[in-house]
């Protein structure tokens, strides 16, 4: 799933201004195999199913009892875990919804091999169910299990649900947990926070009226509907942009049926998109084996230049996640049009519902979370953040300013008044994470389980974050070593469950190193990273330079040597240095000939929060000081520059009338260790010089608090001085879950008012 990201880092604004490893030759893996005929009713949104499962036992346990999920109960009232974490983000629109628009599965009567079987339900949860096996599955066993079902559609609170007759069928059906080595794992259905499913085949037969467009999971056998979606494609190829009309309305539902049959295997989900007014292209493309995938893009007449352009999208996808991580294994990737309320795009094996600017990253997510199946709810990461360094590298490939900030840094206007002129996406793709640790935000990215992240920090952390440090260890591996290191990971476990242990020990495997430095500390620990230049020798053909690691963990950081334009003429990495211990400093030599200056991370690759010691000259009296500018409202630091941010003040009181004035302050996006504030004003009633004053000490305690901010205010005003020193405390992990602030603040101020 694809969060919206693009405007994350400006809430920080108002802010600032007010695994075990498992051996491949011990895993094993249940087996689940589908067969389910289901009928739509577009008149009262609802499915009527019969399904059957054909469930092997591969563990080495026997089995009394199965969990199952029935995750449209979800949708059911208030007491859900799904209504519950939508009201913690800030959502109330699902608790104040009116009974019709809620869901819910019912008219269920399962069957093991024909007798019946009792189904509990979970006392706390009632889209999870246990059901007891009339006799124990052995290791090796098969059971087949069937049951009716009838399913209430909901409004689109989330990924299942409809709006009007546009219908996107997910998660509907009754399914299986996963049973592994750790257990079984039954889960309640969370907007935030994925899924973990047992691969096998689906044999799914969708009743419907005629006029329906259908785009699904599997490989449609209908011949006929095969033959209409190709017309249908060949007519929209046939239109400009221009030719398509604005109508939304749904036309009538034809009287007669049309069953739509689909079957896939390797798969571990199915679902399906319903619409009668989708417009269809076509494409397809030759994979490197000479396989061919067929692509689909079905769209409403919204947007319709944007999903013209997906189509493309949806080939770029396949083709260089085929090429950089394994070739696709199906035989179509399809991109879906749909009133989704869960971010911006929701994959699905083989389908994905989705805005056309998330495209890549939702089909993406057939290689992390369909073929790599890892367990989202507990490793989002291993699925959303992987997925998002491939992503971006598909975007970034004939464009460096790809990203969600694109339309900053190609807008000379905005990326001069914000001074990012000259910087890649690289450097602006690290400035939510920045945000977020210079505030005590910051959360591990391999850890917590998806419930655990706040709304706004699940897409900095599991998103950004992972994707930004994914790209530092390719730039520290190099590229080739990293795709081959990614792609015999995918080969391990295609098809599998892989833990981040398991990640971790196909990397190690592939390159030849430990990377434990890596896995098992910087993606599991909140670490604040920094590397210093901390003496340089000059000879007539070296550069000898010293770096220092002044961070609590070890980490290795790209140096590079700068000619007078600031250009860069060489770069080496360090090897992984520092611990707190006597090996925190390493020593690089460069080349003489033209060198100026000495730079730690030219490219913006490491997570540092502070750039203001990363660069040194070889000559001047002040080495390390850079030209200062100032910069209207906001800016990011960069290590070849110095900025001080202003804003235009206008104030008044009774006493001393109109006051114009200016701001002066540190970057209120990131805060440093210690910020200030200073905005005189001139009072023209008075005719005197009037304002406020602030300087701040920001304090990051390892435990015990998130955030402490000791500092002083100093205000004039009415001929008073006001003199204000303040101790604000956060505690921890208060604000990770908070529906509508980032703060619980515990604020101690004293005032002490002066007569002049």
């Amino acid at each position: 799933m694809k969060k919206l990201l693009a405007s994350c880092w400006l809430a920080f604004l108002p802010l600032a201004l007010s695994a075990q490893s498992t051996s491949p030759g011990s895993y094993w893996q249940q087996e689940v195999n589908y067969s389910i005929d289901v009928t739509l009713d577009d008149r009262h949104h609802t499915l009527t199913a019969q399904e059957e499962i054909q469930y092997t036992n591969n563990s080495p346990d026997q089995l009394t009892f199965i969990w199952f999920h029935l995750w449209p109960n979800a949708y059911r009232d208030n007491t859900t875990a799904f209504a519950k974490q939508q009201l913690r983000n800030g959502s109330r629109k699902f608790q104040f919804a009116p009974q019709d628009q809620r869901g819910f599965i019912d008219q269920l009567d399962f069957k093991v091999n024909g007798q019946p079987a009792t189904l509990s339900f979970d006392p706390e949860h009632a889209d999870m169910a246990k059901l007891a096996l009339p006799q124990p599955l052995a290791p090796g066993g098969k059971i087949t299990i069937t049951t009716p079902f009838r399913v209430k559609i909901p409004a689109s609170f989330s990924r299942f649900g409809h709006v009007e007759q546009s219908y996107q069928i997910t998660q509907w059906y009754p399914k299986p947990a996963v049973y592994d080595s750790q257990g079984w794992h039954p889960m309640p259905y969370l907007d935030q926070g994925e899924f973990y499913s047992e691969f096998g085949s689906f044999d799914v037969r969708i009743t419907l009226p005629a006029n329906y467009t259908v785009g699904a999971t599997g490989v449609l056998q209908n011949a006929e509907e095969q033959a209409r979606l190709t017309q249908l494609a060949t007519a929209t190829a046939a239109k400009k942009a221009e030719d398509y009309s604005k109508d939304l309305t749904f036309p009538s539902s034809a009287s007669e049926t049309k069953t739509l049959r689909y079957v896939q295997d390797r798969v571990h989900d199915f679902a399906w998109f319903a619409d009668k007014r989708f417009n269809v292209l076509k494409s397809a493309v030759t994979l490197p084996s000479g396989k061919q995938v067929d692509t689909w893009v079905m769209f409403l007449n919204k947007d319709v230049a944007k999903w013209i352009k997906g189509l493309q999208d949806v080939n770029d996808a396949v083709t260089y996640y085929s090429q950089w991580v394994g070739e696709y294994p199906y035989t179509a990737a399809t991109a879906v049009d749909g009133a989704l309320s869960a971010g911006s795009g929701m994959e699905y094996p083989m389908v994905t519902v989705t805005m056309p600017s998330a495209i890549v990253h939702e089909v993406g997510h057939n290689w992390f979370y369909g073929i790599l199946a890892s367990n989202e709810r507990a490793y989002p990461w291993l699925d959303e953040g992987v997925n998002s360094y491939i992503e971006n590298r598909v975007a970034e490939r004939d464009n460096p300013n790809a990203g969600m900030f694109e339309s900053v840094l190609t807008s000379g206007k905005a990326s001069t008044i914000l001074g990012v002129e000259g910087l890649n996406a690289t450097a602006l793709n690290q400035v939510p994470y920045q945000a977020s640790a210079s505030r005590g935000l910051d959360q591990a990215v391999s850890g917590p389980s998806a419930a655990e992240y706040g709304k706004i920090n699940y897409g900095i952390i599991v998103y950004t974050k992972t994707a930004s440090l994914l790209k530092y260890l390719a730039g520290y591996l190099g590229q080739e070593k990293f795709d081959a290191a990614m792609r015999a990971y995918y080969q391990r476990w295609q098809f599998k469950h892989p833990a981040p242990a398991d990640m971790q020990t196909a990397f190690e495997e592939s390159t030849g190193q430990q990377l434990d430095w890596f896995f098992e500390n910087m993606l599991q620990n909140t670490t604040r990273y920094n590397a210093a230049v901390g003496d340089i020798q000059v000879t007539n053909d070296q550069v000898k330079v010293l770096v220092r690691n002044d961070s609590p963990a070890p980490f290795a950081v790209p140096v590079a040597t700068l000619n007078a334009q600031g250009e860069v003429i060489e770069t080496q990495w360090t090897p992984v240095f520092g611990n707190g211990e006597e090996d925190e400093e390493t020593q690089l030599d460069f080349r003489r000939e033209g060198v100026a200056a000495v730079v730690i991370d030219p490219a913006y690759l490491t997570p540092q929060l502070n750039r203001r010691d990363d660069k040194l000259k070889l000559e001047g009296s002040l080495p390390r000081l850079e030209p200062l500018r100032f910069r209207p409202l906001v800016s990011v630091e960069r290590w070849d520059r110095a900025a001080i941010n202003w804003a235009p003040v206008l104030g008044a009181n009774t006493s001393d009338k109109l006051m114009l004035g200016a701001a002066f302050y540190s970057s209120p996006l990131v805060p440093k260790r210690l910020s200030y504030l200073a905005m005189p004003m001139y009072s023209f009633n008075r005719n005197e010089l009037n304002g406020i004053g602030t300087l701040n000490l920001n304090i990051l305690p390892k435990e015990t608090a998130r955030q402490l901010i000791t500092g002083v205010t100093v205000q004039r005003f009415e001929r008073y001085v006001k003199v204000e020193p303040s101790l604000t405390l956060t505690l921890p992990k208060s604000a990770y879950n908070a529906p509508s602030t980032w703060s619980n603040l515990l604020t101690l101020p004293c005032a002490t008012r002066i007569l002049m």
